[in-house]
């Protein structure tokens, strides 16, 4: 998903979330996104596009997506 701050009802202050609501399926073995609120969803908040570690982004993308073609 992509929860940008202007969501009123997101709880998300500034910035925009990137996240997997079945993350906790990812390896993510550099530990790229956190623990969102619930519990099985992982995600990354973003509050500036320089931020964004794009090669990091791309890995749990293209890892979510095995995940998807394998179920």
């Amino acid at each position: 998903f992509i929860w940008p701050a202007s969501v009123p009802w997101g709880n998300l202050k500034k910035g925009v979330a990137i996240g997997f609501c079945k993350g906790s399926e990812l390896i993510d073995e550099f530990n790229y996104l956190e623990k969102g609120d619930r519990k099985h969803v992982r995600r990354r908040l973003f509050n500036s596009v320089k931020a964004i570690d794009v090669n990091s982004l791309k890995a749990c993308l293209f890892e979510a997506l095995l995940i998807d073609e394998n179920k």
